[in-house]
């Protein structure tokens, strides 16, 4: 494994400031202002390693530490395992893999990075994606190691490769898991319980302790009585405690536009791992380019609460539109959801538009929807009318806008040609009735947000130094200016939560 090159890495933060608005150093941590939580006088528990959060960066961090022989606790605040790999679409992003040589497919870790950079502009540290790239295919023989099928044709185009294609050749790399993200988890937990490895759960980590070099000894938490544990940690601590899209308060802070959005990353995603290490000197870093990753979806009103239905197959493989207030199209329905959020949320409100092909398809589009809508119109999430001009009155638009929509969207689809927005995928005429219409809007996935790690999954702190014994991965990491594709955020899971893993369990234990 390579080592992090200091001489780079500065002069990739340094990289921030001249970048100006694009990046941000969040809250950033300082060394000589860090607030340091002491040891107790006696430890309630000792372990080797502590891992936070049981996500599948946790999971991974977990058993490859176990596996090189030392002794894991891990914590999970929650009162089951999962975070949101459990929740997600199970893809992971990979080059050069079994999978894709079973499928035909010709690809390597260069192929890969070269992607990575590019979709990101340049603006993330050479060496992690470079090795992420190269332990990639790893990762996933790693996963199906572990039990997770991944069949070949379910490989797929997820991100924007096509529009790179000049940098590098666009590449299937999207590996869908049997069973999604909860088959994914599903095959970890099992893992971890073969190995033995000690969970507390409902238990959440409060304060990292440092001794007196700075270095991370162990944690303070607290059960769900709230009592407060102190567990020392021998070789180190391991922060996979998912991100901040559930923190109302940090995204009010740091992303207030995607206040809008309806959070569907794990419940657990609420900040805590990231906050304990910028207590201590860790800066927080948000992406450069798109700081949120989110999908366009149904939005459905629950009382107080909003809840996102997400369904990207909607928009790629069926006759759909979206429209705003004024019934007008306002983006190619079918551009890549880090293009098509922002156009989303911009809109006062905006609406799906569908015909009977989506009714007849319902379950079959994936993710949750009912066989031919029942459960959805029975909530009144999606409403249907045997006309456009009916479709238009139930949700209040003008029944002659949002006829001439349809109407040039049907010329378009006839033609072949869309002259507004160049759509080219799914480019067919709304015109089997009923009609169905539905609140659009943006569910958020994770926040490209986190803490700034090295190559060797060590926590840095703001002059690119790491901090000894702490160690993170997953969405708790920032590795990304933009979100590359679907499944860049597992495969970051895997590879440096066992970096992490491994890493932690090499250092020498404290007398």
């Amino acid at each position: 494994m390579p080592d992090s090159k200091k001489t780079s890495r500065r002069s990739f933060i340094k990289g921030f400031a001249a970048f100006g608005a694009g990046a941000a150093v969040l809250g950033a941590g300082n060394v000589a202002n860090a607030v340091p939580t002491p040891a107790p006088k006696k430890w309630d528990s000792t372990t080797d390693v502590i891992v936070i959060g049981f996500g599948g960066a946790g999971a991974a961090a977990a058993i490859e530490a176990h596996d090189a022989g030392a002794k894991v606790l891990i914590l999970e605040k929650m009162p089951m395992a999962g975070g949101s790999t459990a929740l997600s679409g199970g893809i992971v992003y990979a080059g050069g893999t079994s999978i894709q040589k079973k499928a035909g497919i010709k690809d390597s870790p260069e192929g890969m990075y070269k992607y990575w950079m590019a979709v990101n502009n340049g603006l993330v540290d050479q060496d992690i994606a470079r090795y992420l790239s190269e332990k990639s295919a790893e990762a996933v023989e790693w996963l199906i190691g572990m039990g997770v099928e991944f069949p070949p044709e379910n490989l797929y185009l997820s991100g924007l490769e096509a529009q790179f294609a000049s940098d590098t050749p666009a590449v299937k790399r999207g590996h869908c898991a049997v069973g999604r993200g909860g088959g994914i988890m599903k095959a970890l937990v099992a893992a971890v319980k073969e190995r033995n490895i000690e969970v507390l759960y409902k238990v959440s980590a409060e304060r990292l302790i440092t001794g007196s070099k700075g270095e991370v000894i162990g944690i303070l938490a607290q059960d769900k009585t709230g009592k407060k544990i102190y567990i020392q940690a021998k070789r180190g601590v391991v922060i996979a405690s998912g991100g901040i899209a559930r923190s109302k308060d940090l995204m009010k802070k740091y992303f207030p536009v995607h206040l809008k959005a309806a959070p569907v990353s794990g419940l657990g995603s609420t900040g805590d791992g990231i906050l304990m290490a910028q207590q201590i000197g860790a800066p927080i870093i948000t992406g450069a380019i798109d700081p949120p990753d989110a999908l366009p979806g149904i939005e459905i009103e629950e009382g107080s609460n909003v809840k996102m239905l997400s369904y990207p197959h909607l928009f790629y493989k069926y006759p759909t539109i979206m429209v705003n207030e004024n019934g007008k199209r306002f983006m190619d329905e079918t551009e890549y959801y880090m293009i098509s959020n922002p156009r989303i949320l911009r809109q006062k409100k905006a609406y799906i538009i569908f015909d009977k092909r989506v009714g007849d398809a319902g379950e079959t589009i994936g993710y949750g929807l009912s066989k031919g809508l029942k459960n959805e119109l029975e909530c009144g999430a999606i409403k249907s009318a045997q006309s456009i001009q009916e479709l238009a009155k139930l949700v209040g638009l003008n029944p002659g806008d949002l006829l001439e929509t349809v109407e040039n969207h049907n010329r378009y689809a006839q033609a072949g040609v869309d002259e507004e927005f160049n759509k080219k995928k799914a480019l067919v005429a709304l015109d089997k009735p009923p009609y169905y219409i539905c609140k659009a809007g943006v569910s958020l996935v994770l926040c490209l947000a986190g803490l700034c790690p090295n190559v060797k999954s060590q926590v840095t702190d703001p002059y690119g130094e790491p901090i000894p014994r702490l160690y993170s991965a997953g969405e708790t990491n920032w590795v990304f200016a933009a979100y590359p594709a679907s499944g860049a955020l597992l495969v970051n899971c895997f590879v440096y939560g066992r970096v992490a893993g491994k890493n932690v369990a090499a250092e020498k234990p404290l007398a």
